[in-house]
């Protein structure tokens, strides 16, 4: 046939045919278009499919002799055009003769969307190959899966992908058979996958089949570490074909990798190092191997500074030098294992921190503590025959100290591990017997025996809010049974004979053996009967421990309020409280039922210098509230009223309004302030923030603190004061009023004055504002008396109790009426001082310092006596800064006195030479001063005592006894000329 034009094989051509009879030789000559290449191939060549879809367009011409088609002959050309098909799309060129049955790729150039190939060379007639290969994938997985494709249409019908992931770039020679090919040259692969690991970087020069890999030098490197194989390593599967001949290197390479590529059932994280000699088959290896590891985790367990000699003997691993340092402690460790999971091994332990081999079965049940002991096993893990000692000098829960340690375990063989421990100090003395499953579900039978032992280091580790004054001791025994891995299916009785629980001056024991049960995570309470001084209580019911279980509880009886240290370690209590109480509902949500009658009892609150006394009342408990109605008491010697209601979720205070009235109430809080009050107060909030609220009516309100103004005056600079923030806790909103009853009583005045204030700020921050008018009062300085004649004081600082002071006061001395202006605050006070006749300050302050009174004329009018004034006043005030320092002043408060000091005194008109006096001072009323002073320098040895009564503001009388000078009397008249 000749110029025959036909559509086939999904495209169309020109063929020329002859077949001539046998044994003549066929011809076939054709111009192609968008012919299916593989379906061309798989029918020219007599091969199978692979999967590729291609158009092929190009010149075709072929003879071969009759019935032997693999003696083909002839040439091609073609262009491949890539087809969307559900196949592998295609494309390149390929260039191809034959003669005779020996083919020769000429060109050969292939694109697939994960990898290009250019393949040329000789195909001998018994299908041997010798093609140069160079090819790049950037998908290695979807490469190696193409390949196995073209193996089983090649021949190869068991070929199997390799399994490489990854990317790389191949050169080297594709030798063999098509049905066997083998690839030799050199590849460089990024993020190489190889039996199930990503091995990063790879640089390998060797030869690849189906069956093998022939490394001469495969290099794999990842972030800090390498590793060297040198040898071979069989591909097949696991047990089958994985032989293995090869000397391993490797630094810092992830242990995790190491096991999963050699198929071993072993659970270890960290970084090894190490050299490898392996002969054999992977799941028959024999050889020698030395690691080390800086760090890991073996089974769960930490470990550091780890190294391992071992021998590799098939079946058999036999680690003939192992150490490790384990939380703290050391480990040394021998034996061998077999792939049965067979041991016979030793191992001993030697100052190993507890907490890091025994995981914690809640964030506050963390046990720690140094053990040492040695331990020999031997057969398999679920059934050890098992010898081993432990020891501790003290072992801790939480932070809780309970006591020295020592266990032994046993193991038969029979799947159990047999347990005896005894943990004794001062307060614990238990013992633990029983087995335990040597393999899940871990059933155990376990019996603790607690022999007066304080349990609170165990009920701490919980209940981490027990206050630390707090004791619990207990003697009984518990018994556990049931699978460890499920709590839940757990059963536990406990029968305890003695239990006390010691509060603060206060103890509390069972009157009668208590009897516990937990079963499927309810605890049962078949019997607890509490008695104490004021306390008689029984408690029964049920209750579940995990997740959202209900609770049916009831409390009936009386406590002592004094258990309310329980509660909170701020608070303390006295009295006794009649409980009837029912607690429902779930765990996470209880309901409470019920009553609590106090009759007399007490609660104060740590730091406060009141509490709530003679408490009695009701509370009404409705299941989500605590409802109270004409509950009374007192604070401070003065009656209270309250009423409200406090609601509660989820076992927490969810809100609160309280409203109290009292009256006549006696505080001495803020410090230094006494006060006698009437409060209509309201206190109200919830968990985050509370408030009180309402109006105080100020009775009687006194501050006496004392200050040191010759500390003021003489100060350099003002003391640096922190400014406190005001938040946190309790914040009030309290209007104040004082209608003339606000007092100030102490060293620096007596005063009586009218006041409309607002408390505000929090309680570790109290803050006072308004403002308060002075009526009436004396101002003290230096030993003398001012009468008030108008003052002020504003408190205005919104952060901090600062009271702004504006004072004016006059005083008499001799002739001369002196002014005293007194503002600033308490931190820093600024005196003024002037006087008719006119003086200068220092002038003032020597008369103030009891110089004569025409010795300070004379001394006005002269620049150097006047330079001696300074010189005396300085000395009187530091005079003063003195007695203060070293704890005149103070020493003055504890022998009632109001004066107290050694000052500079001008004796005989002596300017130059101040002599010193010593002064004691007593003011027996607000009208009476009575002062001593005596000369200390010892020349003169005068001594004056002075008694001077006020009889009005005008008018005072002095009476005066001076040695050796006499009596002395004085009718002072003041009168002021305008």
């Amino acid at each position: 046939m000749r110029d025959l034009d036909a559509a086939l094989m999904g495209g169309s051509g020109r063929f020329d045919v002859e077949v001539p009879p046998m044994p003549g030789q066929a011809r076939v000559s054709a111009r192609l278009q968008g012919v299916d290449a593989e379906e061309a191939v798989s029918r020219l060549f007599d091969v199978g499919k692979a999967g590729l879809g291609a158009a092929a367009s190009g010149e075709v011409s072929v003879e071969w002799p009759r019935g032997r088609r693999r003696a083909l002959s002839g040439r091609a050309a073609l262009d491949l055009e890539p087809r969307e098909d559900g196949r592998t799309p295609l494309g390149g060129r390929f260039v191809w003769r034959a003669h005779e049955g020996a083919q020769v790729v000429e060109q050969g150039e292939f694109v697939t969307p994960m990898a290009q190939a250019r393949v040329r060379g000789p195909i001998a007639a018994d299908r041997s190959t010798e093609l140069e290969v160079e090819a790049r994938s950037t998908d290695l997985a979807a490469t190696d899966a193409l390949l196995a494709r073209l193996r089983r249409a090649l021949g190869s019908a068991a070929a199997e992908p390799a399994g490489l992931s990854g990317a790389g770039v191949f050169e080297g020679h594709w030798r063999g058979r098509f049905d066997d090919p083998v690839f030799e040259g050199r590849f460089t692969g990024q993020d190489l996958g190889y039996l199930g690991v990503r091995w990063g970087k790879a640089e390998w020069a060797g030869a690849l089949d189906a069956r093998e890999v022939r490394p001469h030098s495969l290099v794999l490197r990842r972030p800090g570490g390498e590793l060297w194989i040198d040898g071979t390593v069989q591909s097949g599967d696991f047990g089958e074909s994985d032989g293995v001949e090869a000397r391993v290197r490797v630094v810092n390479w992830p242990a995790a990798d190491l096991v999963k590529a050699l198929g071993w059932d072993v659970d270890v994280q960290g970084l090894v190092s190490g050299e490898a000699a392996l002969s054999g088959r992977r799941s028959d290896p024999h050889g020698t191997v030395h690691l080390t590891s800086p760090s890991g985790r073996y089974y769960g367990v930490p470990y550091e500074a780890a190294e391992v000699r071992s021998v590799l003997r098939g079946r058999t691993t036999e680690v003939t030098e192992g150490r490790a340092r384990v939380g703290g402690g050391a480990v040394d460790f021998a034996g061998t294992l077999t792939d049965d999971g067979l041991y016979d091994g030793r191992a001993r332990v030697d100052g190993l921190e507890l907490a890091a081999v025994v995981p914690a079965a809640a964030s506050a049940l963390r046990w720690s503590g140094r053990v040492s002991g040695a331990f020999t096993v031997r057969g398999p893990l679920a059934r050890p025959r098992l010898q081993g000692e432990l020891v501790s000098p003290r072992v801790f829960l939480a932070d809780e100290g309970v006591g020295a340690l020592q266990g032994r375990l046993r193991g038969a063989g029979d799947g159990t591990v047999s347990l005896e421990a005894h943990c004794r100090s001062a307060r614990v003395d238990l013992a633990l017997s029983g087995t335990v499953g040597a393999a899940a579900p871990y059933a155990a039978d376990l019996t603790v025996t607690a022999q007066q032992t304080s349990l609170d280091p165990f009920v701490r580790a919980v209940v981490t809010t027990l206050p630390a004054p707090v004791g619990v001791v207990a003697a009984g025994t518990l018994r556990v049974r049931g699978p460890l891995a499920t709590p839940r299916q757990l059963t536990a009785e406990a029968d305890v004979q003695d239990l006390a629980v010691a509060l603060p001056e206060y103890p509390v024991k069972n009157r009668a053996p208590l009897h516990l049960r937990l079963a499927e995570g309810i605890l049962e309470v078949r019997r607890l009967e509490l008695s104490g001084e004021g306390t008689d209580l029984a408690v029964g019911g049920a209750a579940a421990l995990l997740g959202d279980g209900r609770l049916d509880l009831t409390v009936r009886g009386s406590a002592d309020l004094r258990a309310l240290s329980l509660v909170s370690s701020e608070l303390r209590g006295r009295g006794a409280a009649r409980v009837e109480m029912a607690v429902s509902g779930t765990r996470a949500a209880p309901v409470v039922d019920g009553t609590l009658d106090i009759d007399g009892g007490g609660v104060r609150l740590r730091g406060f210098p009141h509490g709530v006394e003679d408490v009695r009342g009701r509370v009404l408990f409705n299941g989500h509230a605590a409802h109270f109605a004409g509950v009374t008491g007192t604070v401070g010697g003065g009656p209270v009223e309250l009423e409200g209601q406090a609601a509660y979720a989820g076992g927490k205070l969810t809100s609160f309004d309280v409203q109290a009235t009292g009256r006549a109430l006696s505080l001495r809080y803020p410090e230094g302030l006494r006060s006698v009050l009437d409060a209509d107060l309201r206190f109200f909030g919830d968990e985050a923030q509370q408030w009180l609220t309402g109006k105080v009516d100020v009775r009687d309100a006194v501050w006496t603190r004392r200050y040191d103004v010759a500390s003021e005056l003489l100060a350099s600079s003002a003391p640096s004061v922190e400014a406190a923030a005001v938040g946190g806790g309790v914040r009030y909103d309290v209007k104040v009023q004082a209608p003339g009853t606000l007092k100030i009583d102490n060293n620096l005045a007596t005063l009586q004055a009218r006041a409309d204030l607002t408390l505000q700020g929090s309680y570790a921050a109290p803050v006072v504002l308004g403002r308060a008018e002075i009526d009436r009062g004396r101002v003290y300085f230096q030993g003398n008396t001012y009468v008030i004649r108008r003052g002020t004081i504003d408190l205005t600082n919104p952060v901090r109790l600062d009271p702004l002071f504006d004072i004016e006061a006059e005083t008499r001395v001799h002739s001369y009426n002196i002014t005293l202006k007194v503002n600033g605050t308490l931190e820093r006070v600024y005196p003024t001082l002037t006087s008719d006749p006119p003086l200068s300050t220092v002038g003032i302050l020597s008369l103030l310092a009891g110089a004569d009174e025409s010795n300070v004329q004379v001394a006005q009018q002269l620049q150097s006596d006047s330079q001696r004034l300074i010189a005396t006043g300085a000395a009187s005030l530091a005079a003063g800064k003195l007695s203060e320092q070293i704890g005149l002043e103070k020493g003055a408060a504890r022998l009632g006195l109001n004066r107290f000091s050694i000052d500079p005194y001008m004796v005989r008109g002596e300017v130059s030479n101040p002599n010193t006096r010593m002064t004691l001072g007593k003011r027996v009323t607000p009208d009476l001063n009575i002062v001593y002073s005596q000369d200390l320098t010892g020349t003169n040895q005068e001594r004056l005592v002075s008694v001077e009564y006020t009889l009005s503001d005008r008018l005072s009388v002095l009476v005066t006894q001076s040695q050796p000078d006499g009596y002395g009397f004085d009718l002072r008249l003041r009168r002021q000329i305008r």
